[in-house]
């Protein structure tokens, strides 16, 4: 069985919160609730499946869970410990989570891959919150083990409380313990705070185009930090600006391709803000392949139109190579990714070509536009095939 698939997650959601109101697991996070915040870091760090333990199912948990399977999250919920075991297999690695343990992504994917069986333990002074150890060390909320000792705690006899007895199973199974002074938090009720800096910063991409990686980010940071905190589907962002895209071409057919273009260059930060903020989240924009596409197609069928336009041949010639140059570059990119090769920041993406013929436009009007948009797109295509000819 292979390490990674083996994985699963077991996620307690039965402790209410301190207002009374609500669950522990239901307390808001990021525009969303901890419970699918916690579902997402463990399907992040390897989990093939998610069992949640509940031990009632109020309204907005069942809503949380519903919008995690509506992305293609597996998840299962168990009402019991006996019914979290029987959901996994006695081999397979399990990385639990306390509940209202809120932790950063690379603490939950350090005790993923720690082997079996692990806790992850902190100061006793430092996270008074979780169960006491020992004398110096207290539960940082993160534990790694296997599906047979699951099952092993779920045959004792009598009432117990299934997170505790875990908990001191481990200890006395000689689990291995795993130091850090980066304490995860207890989350006990609604906190009045923004979004973090680090987790703003951990959502960045490094990867792409330059106008990803230099230029978006100027309008990704406030926007994000704005809605970050909302509970605003970054769907809805992706939808606008693929409605951009779209109004693109009949602006272009108008008589406006100069408002067309910037149509298509607000387009782009917007899209990029909507996966930031759904990274920022630890998920995927719905549907976002399929509405990149949308964004793409608006943006071709809005230069072929314009190209026309011009009163040449030439013109309308220089537009179709600079599309299918640009769509073979996609496809080889893709394709250095898949072999874990860097993509060159030069690429010609479709942001990076409606900034170039904006620069264009400004040097020599609209003929000067679709050529240089040509001439890059070609270049690019030639710089992804050097790379990828490398790679081979």
């Amino acid at each position: 069985m292979d390490q990674r698939s083996a994985r699963a997650a077991l996620i307690f959601a039965a402790e209410a919160a301190d207002t009374g109101s609500t669950l522990r697991a239901t307390v808001p996070f990021l525009g969303a609730t901890l419970i699918e915040h916690q579902v997402r870091q463990a399907v992040a760090a390897g989990a093939g499946h998610v069992v949640v333990l509940v031990g009632t199912m109020p309204p907005d948990l069942l809503a949380a869970l519903d919008r995690l399977r509506r992305d293609g999250v597996a998840v299962e919920v168990a009402r019991s410990l006996g019914d979290a075991a029987d959901r996994m297999h006695p081999d397979e690695r399990i990385l639990l989570f306390a509940d209202g343990c809120l932790s950063d992504q690379p603490l939950a994917e350090r005790m993923a891959d720690a082997p079996a069986p692990a806790l992850l333990v902190v100061p006793s002074a430092a996270s008074p919150a979780f169960e006491r150890i020992d004398a110096a060390h207290g539960w940082g909320g993160l534990a790694t083990l296997d599906g047979a000792l699951a099952r092993h705690v779920a045959t004792l006899p009598g009432e117990w409380d299934a997170q505790s007895v875990l908990l001191r199973r481990l200890v006395q199974a000689g689990a291995r313990r795993i130091e850090t002074d980066d304490s995860p938090r207890l989350l006990r009720e609604p906190v009045a705070e923004g979004v973090p800096s680090s987790r703003l910063a951990a959502s960045r991409t490094t990867t792409g185009a330059w106008t990803s990686r230099w230029l978006f980010p100027l309008v990704e940071v406030p926007l994000v930090r704005l809605l970050g905190s909302r509970p605003v589907d970054p769907f809805w962002l992706a939808i606008a600006a693929a409605a951009l895209g779209v109004l693109a071409l009949p602006v272009a057919a108008a008589g406006w391709p100069g408002v067309a273009l910037a149509l298509l260059l607000l387009s782009g930060p917007l899209g990029s803000s909507a996966t930031r903020l759904a990274r920022l989240r630890l998920g995927r924009v719905r549907f976002g392949p399929l509405l990149g596409r949308i964004r793409a197609s608006g943006a071709a069928a809005a230069l072929l139109w314009v190209s026309a336009q011009l009163g040449e041949r030439l013109w309308p010639l220089a537009a179709l190579i600079a599309i299918l140059a640009q769509l073979a570059a996609a496809r080889e990119t893709a394709m250095l990714r898949r072999r874990g090769e860097a993509v060159p920041a030069a690429v010609a993406d479709v942001d990076a070509l409606a900034w170039s013929a904006l620069g264009g436009l400004l040097v020599a009007g609209w003929p000067g536009a679709v050529a240089l948009t040509a001439l890059y797109a070609t270049a690019s295509f030639a710089l992804v095939q050097d790379r990828l000819s490398r790679a081979v």
